[in-house]
């Protein structure tokens, strides 16, 4: 699957982007100049939480969106460490979602090794939204990507979310 083909943004020429660090995970991401840090925050004890956000954009319907990309790093126990599967499973439990589309690296969506993502839809206060979710793991670490927007701007903002998406790279080898 092309990065185009995630969703249903056509191929056209990239958007200018600046790189973030979230040394953690030793993850690197390219985001787009639209958006910002906005949260890094510790999560009970040992889960780090870094969140994105876009510049608002106004839905036709007049509401506005501010789309959010979220990133969550969390030790995992040894037994953990070895089955993106049962990683991505166990977090889909806890937070179920319509799951769209399935891909992996071998897609050419995800740069990242050892990982699973997802096309999803959810509902909540009121709005449908489009999201794209990544599960991952990386040496004793768990990382969930989480990239949401209403249904109303997805349109969009869904090259820039690809193009996100695509960019997350390790630093480091596992």
């Amino acid at each position: 699957m092309s990065v185009a083909s995630a969703g249903s943004a056509k191929p056209s020429a990239p958007v200018e982007t600046r790189s973030f660090l979230i040394d953690e995970a030793k993850l690197a991401v390219e985001l787009p100049p639209r958006w910002r840090l906005v949260r890094r925050e510790v999560e009970d004890v040992s889960a780090i939480q870094y969140g994105f956000e876009r510049e608002p954009v106004q839905g036709r319907g007049g509401h506005v969106a501010r789309p959010y990309v979220g990133v969550i790093v969390k030790p995992l126990a040894p037994e953990e460490r070895n089955d993106v599967i049962a990683f991505s499973t166990l977090c889909r439990a806890r937070v179920p979602f319509e799951v769209i589309r399935v891909f992996t690296r071998r897609d050419g969506i995800l740069g990242l090794q050892n990982a699973i993502g997802y096309r999803g839809r959810t509902q909540y206060e009121g709005n449908t939204h489009e999201i794209f979710v990544v599960h991952a793991l990386f040496r004793d670490k768990g990382i969930t990507i989480i990239m949401d927007t209403t249904t109303e701007v997805f349109q969009e903002v869904e090259r820039e979310l690809l193009q996100t998406l695509v960019s997350f790279r390790h630093v480091e080898n596992p």
